[in-house]
């Protein structure tokens, strides 16, 4: 399936659901193009240590729900 078929399935299929964030066209988040140009803009080693910190703040949420 191409790429734009499926963009255009993940907008008319969550359009309806009103529980997803604010800027968003269906399973869509409107952001996430700003993100990317982002990551590609940052040096390699910043870019895993900031994905590092995310992932260790993951984990200690989800021990913290679940041992808590």
């Amino acid at each position: 399936m191409p790429l734009r078929h499926g963009i255009g399935l993940r907008i008319a299929v969550g359009a309806h659901i009103e529980s997803l964030p604010e800027m968003h066209l269906g399973y869509v988040y409107l952001p996430a193009p700003f993100g990317a140009k982002a990551a590609h803009r940052m040096k390699v080693e910043l870019l895993r240590k900031l994905f590092s910190v995310l992932l260790i703040v993951l984990a200690t949420k989800l021990l913290w729900k679940v041992l808590g």
